[in-house]
């Protein structure tokens, strides 16, 4: 059985399920045997590090022993710690590895930058980078991160991202030959969205519902309170971690009419979104540039799968990858997006819905597998494809 070895400092049964999950869940269903490294256990993390189940999905999960470019960014970001590795504290996560029979594996996944460099240690058949970010850009990085990254390009079998703005980015910055660049953009499972019941959580909530999926430390706070304001006879729905200076900014307003629930589990994600109405993607309009300059969220595609309207702000990745939405850059245009899309919708579900349909995660692994045995001879031998929909 072919063996894949997927990394990312989430564990694998997360509620947050990032696209390096959905590629590791799409290879177990193609049959690789696959095995996911979740943050490892470091010396200031060993004691409140919490259990993990061993397998989900099919995956086989472990932890490991402490790893550099991963774990505490602060010390691990350095360019001389990077070169460093893996040349010291690691014989315990190297005699693991062996022990498990992961050494050598036809395909090493990072899913960060912070998890590429045990690939040094792995030393696979190939080497994919996923790029889900413009990292070189974000405010807060620093200079090494841009010298990491082009030795994890330039070293990397293929680099995949989730953004078109990203891809060019890297083939620019790095100067990678523009075929080991490829975007796949986010995906979506679609069958998870047929046939869906609707959960007792949401239906104490009356209609009509706006939800808000994600991390919601990144929603604009103060245009997302405006339009809970304006819209009292509209029911907001936030779903997933974080977001204290949005509920104190809410209860300060004393708005009834916001909901946090917190993260929902990934299998019933589906049966809230599918019972809402409008599917709001709100950041800051700022950072278009800077910390959003390749953002293409994930939530517009399980939006769309759920056949919701959506208002978003404008992001330089649609330009590219467009989809049926309402795009909005000020408070008001965000509310009166909102009602024209409850009132009196543009799109048609099913125009909705086609945009998920071209995007399930199934055709991403097919993308994936069929670049991979192009750039490496050899590769292809009874590699298997996904039917569309897996």
């Amino acid at each position: 059985m072919r063996t894949a070895v997927f990394a990312r400092n989430i564990p694998l049964e997360s509620p947050i399920r990032t696209n390096t999950h959905n590629y590791a869940i799409q290879f177990r269903r193609a049959e690789w045997r696959t095995f996911w490294a979740p943050k490892p256990v470091t010396p200031w993390n060993s004691l409140r590090a919490p259990r993990l189940a061993p397998m989900a999905y099919g995956i086989e999960q472990r932890r490991l022993a402490f790893l550099f470019n991963y774990g505490w960014k602060k010390v691990n970001s350095h360019k001389l710690l990077w070169d460093l590795f893996p040349h010291f504290l690691l014989f315990p996560t190297r005699r693991a590895l062996r022990r498990a029979g992961l050494m050598h594996p036809e395909v090493f996944f990072a899913g960060s930058l912070e998890t590429a460099s045990l690939y040094k240690l792995l030393r696979p058949q190939c080497l994919v980078y996923n790029a889900h970010d413009a990292f070189c850009l974000y405010p807060s990085a620093p200079q090494s991160t841009r010298s990491i990254e082009r030795e994890v390009v330039r070293r990397a079998t293929l680099t995949v991202t989730t953004a078109e703005t990203t891809r060019l980015l890297l083939i620019e910055q790095y100067g990678v030959s523009p075929d080991r660049v490829l975007n796949l953009g986010h995906g979506v499972d679609n069958h998870r969205y047929e046939a869906l019941s609707e959960p007792s959580a949401l239906s104490a909530i009356p209609r009509p519902r706006v939800v808000s999926l994600g991390t919601l430390d990144m929603q604009d706070v103060e245009v997302t309170a405006q339009c809970a304001a304006q819209l009292q006879g509209v029911n907001f729905v936030f779903i997933g971690p974080g977001g204290q200076r949005l509920r104190d900014r809410i209860r300060a307003a004393g708005l009834k009419n916001a909901h946090f629930l917190g993260p929902i589990e990934q299998e019933q994600l589906p049966g809230y979104l599918a019972h809402c109405d409008v599917g709001l993607i709100c950041y800051e309009a700022g950072q278009r540039e800077r910390r959003l300059y390749g953002s293409n969220p994930m939530k517009r595609y399980d939006y769309s799968a759920a056949g919701l309207q959506i208002v978003s702000v404008d992001l330089l990745e649609y330009q590219k990858n467009p989809s049926p939405m309402y795009i909005a850059d000020s408070p008001d245009t965000y509310v009166n997006s909102i009602r024209r899309a409850l009132r009196e919708p543009r799109f048609s579900r099913d125009e909705i819905k086609k945009f998920a349909l071209m995007n399930d995660w199934s055709a991403k692994y097919n993308a994936l597998i069929s670049r991979l045995n192009e750039l490496h001879p050899g590769f292809h031998r009874a590699v298997p494809s996904l039917p569309a929909g897996n």
